[in-house]
C-alpha cells in the first residue's frame, strides 16, 4: 500500500507516510479514508520521504488540494506538517501549501521536528 496512515482518536493525531509509486488515486483513497474515520480536524504528519521521484505530478497536488478545500467548507481541518527528503519533495510541498492555505502548514526535514511543531 503506497499510502499508510494511522489515526490516534485520544491524541486528535493522524501519521501517514507515502511510499514508492504513490499516486493520485492513492492520496485521495487516504483523504477519503481518513476523513470517514474523523481525522479532518487532527493534527497530521505527512511523511513524503520515500516516494519514489517525479510520481506525482504538480497538476495532480494541486487538485488534491482543491479536493482538501472542499472538505474544509464542511468543518475543520487539523494542521499538517509535510515531511520531506529532496529539494524536489520541498518544492512539491510548497506547491501543495500555496493552494492548501485553509490551515498551518509547514514542511520539515525531520519527523521529529515535525511532530515538536505541532505540538506532540
Amino acid at each position: 500500500m503506497p499510502v499508510k496512515w494511522s489515526i490516534n482518536h485520544e491524541e486528535r493525531l493522524v501519521l501517514a507516510s507515502a511510499e514508492g509509486e504513490a499516486s493520485f488515486a492513492d492520496l485521495e483513497e487516504y483523504l477519503s479514508g481518513m476523513a470517514a474515520a474523523g481525522g479532518l480536524p487532527f493534527r497530521k504528519v505527512f511523511d513524503a520521504t520515500y516516494i519514489a521521484p517525479g510520481v506525482l505530478r504538480l497538476a495532480e497536488l494541486r487538485a488534491f488540494s482543491k479536493g482538501i478545500l472542499e472538505l474544509a467548507k464542511a468543518g475543520p481541518i487539523g494542521p499538517i506538517a509535510i515531511v520531506v527528503g529532496s529539494e524536489l519533495e520541498r518544492e512539491m510541498a510548497e506547491a501543495f501549501g500555496k493552494v492548501d492555505a485553509g490551515r498551518p502548514l509547514a514542511i520539515f526535514s525531520d519527523a521529529a521536528k515535525a511532530r515538536q511543531w505541532l505540538g506532540g
